[in-house]
C-alpha cells in the first residue's frame, strides 16, 4: 500500500527472543476482548490503525517546525 504518511509497521516486532510477561498478557487480554464482541472489536482497532498514520504526521510536522 502506498501512502503518503508514515504508518507502524508491525515487521519490528520480534518474537524470536524472550517476551515479557506484561506483554503476553496484553495479548492475551486483546484476544479474549476481540472474542467477546469481534465486529465491533476489530472495527475500532482498524480505526485507530487508520487514524494513527494521520497523528504520526501531524506529530512529526509540529515537531520538525518546532526545532526549525
Amino acid at each position: 500500500m502506498v501512502a503518503p504518511m508514515r504508518y507502524y509497521s508491525l515487521k519490528a516486532i520480534d518474537f524470536k527472543g524472550r517476551v515479557p510477561f506484561v506483554s503476553i498478557f496484553a495479548v492475551a487480554m486483546l484476544v479474549s476482548v476481540i472474542l467477546i464482541d469481534p465486529p465491533r472489536v476489530l472495527l475500532l482497532i482498524a480505526v485507530l490503525y487508520a487514524l494513527s498514520g494521520p497523528v504520526i504526521s501531524a506529530s512529526r510536522k509540529y515537531r520538525h517546525s518546532k526545532k526549525a
